[in-house]
């Protein structure tokens, strides 16, 4: 929609520095539709205490919290690009910091669970945590900490 602002949200950020972004941003999309599969397939998440509290699954508002956030971050990065204004930047920076916490959440979710003795369910695990531990180097150390430094 704001094809203009593309350029701007990258901040001083160099060419070879949006590549290495964009290649690891496919990565995190992948990471995440990998743990995100492998939890739909009906493992023991209320099983430990930490991911299910009072019936509510943890897991469930941490993707809440993954998805709302993510889809504030770009309207709310275009709208500070039209107008720096410190409430936007903060806004912006919240949510970034909100969508890394929550995926550390996840990736602990995932960590605890208790797998079967199966060769194909410890697979399935261990390729679910390394998806899971892209997606949160990524939305940490790439989204939250190093972006606003360029785009800021």
């Amino acid at each position: 929609m704001y094809p203009s602002y593309s350029r701007s949200l990258w901040g001083s950020a160099s060419d070879a520095t949006i590549t290495f972004f964009v290649i690891s941003m496919f990565l995190a999309a992948s990471g995440y539709i990998w743990f995100t599969l492998y939890l739909l397939q009906g493992n023991k998440l209320e099983d430990d205490s930490f991911c299910a509290i009072s019936g509510l699954k943890i897991t469930n508002l941490l993707y809440l919290v993954v998805l709302v956030c993510s889809t504030i971050w770009m309207p709310a990065s275009i709208l500070f690009s039209m107008g720096e204004n410190g409430l936007i930047q903060f806004i912006v920076r919240v949510v970034l910091w909100l969508v890394g916490l929550a995926s550390v959440g996840i990736l602990i979710c995932i960590y605890r669970i208790k797998i079967g003795p199966s060769k194909s369910n410890i697979i399935s695990h261990m390729f679910a945590l390394l998806g899971c531990i892209v997606f949160t180097i990524h939305t940490v150390i790439l989204d939250a900490v190093i972006w606003p430094i360029l785009f800021f």
